[in-house]
């Protein structure tokens, strides 16, 4: 019979399996039965009216890759790979962080954030950009740079500086600068017989209204030099 060779009086079992080519078609397993043969589509091929069709393991959702790995079908199988950002075999995919592994390309006046699969860069304060360029800020452009508006505000790189209160206020360009008022405090250096009158930032010294100019008590010549220029008529 078919499946079989021999006289007739002994008959054994071919292998049709072991013909070349086999009986089966491309990309199938042939199985040797008695008498006969089966054939089997190989893994990652589905029959088709037996013909072995490859199957898209990618887009019919069969494949074993990680949600953070991307899918390529291949003849009978497919292959995973992990998305940039991430690190494994492709079935198992771990966040790579740039930051730490120094790959990140936020500039050297930036912070380096890590987020999942990624990374943000942010500019540090005193500059300004998209974190991959960051330039200084001018702080003293606006509003003096918050320094007091009679104090100079000087830009640094990545900052500002406050210059100092101008002689006859207290305080700093910083925290502002309030006025003295050398009269109240007694830090007014008047001659005897004159009326200490404060101004802004300063102080003038006029003769009392009942005190002539010439009956001033005399000074040598060391507070004279010191007081005169405060001195009005």
């Amino acid at each position: 019979n078919s499946g079989y060779e021999g006289d007739g009086a002994t008959c054994t079992n071919v292998d049709e399996c072991a013909a070349d080519p086999g009986p089966c078609a491309a990309n199938a397993d042939c199985t040797d039965t008695e008498g006969s043969f089966t054939c089997t589509c190989k893994a990652g091929y589905t029959d088709d009216n037996g013909t072995c069709v490859d199957d898209d393991e990618c887009a019919l959702g069969t494949n074993n890759c990680h949600e953070n790995a991307t899918c390529a079908n291949t003849d009978g199988a497919f292959e995973c790979q992990c998305n940039s950002g991430y690190d494994g075999d492709g079935t198992n995919c771990t966040n790579l962080n740039e930051c730490a592994l120094e790959t990140d390309n936020c500039h050297e006046k930036a912070s380096c954030n890590d987020t999942d699969g990624s990374f943000e860069c942010w500019c540090t304060a005193g500059y300004d950009g998209d974190g991959t360029v960051c330039a200084d800020v001018n702080e003293c452009e606006a509003s003096n740079g918050g320094c007091d508006a009679l104090t100079e505000c000087t830009n640094t790189e990545g900052s500002y500086e406050c210059g100092p209160c101008p002689s006859g206020y207290a305080g700093d360009g910083a925290i502002g600068c309030a006025e003295i008022d050398e009269c109240t405090e007694g830090t007014a250096k008047c001659p005897i017989n004159a009326v200490c009158t404060n101004s802004d930032g300063s102080y003038s010294c006029p003769c009392d209204a009942d005190t002539a100019v010439g009956e001033m008590v005399a000074l040598d010549s060391a507070e004279y030099e010191e007081y005169s220029d405060g001195w009005t008529a």
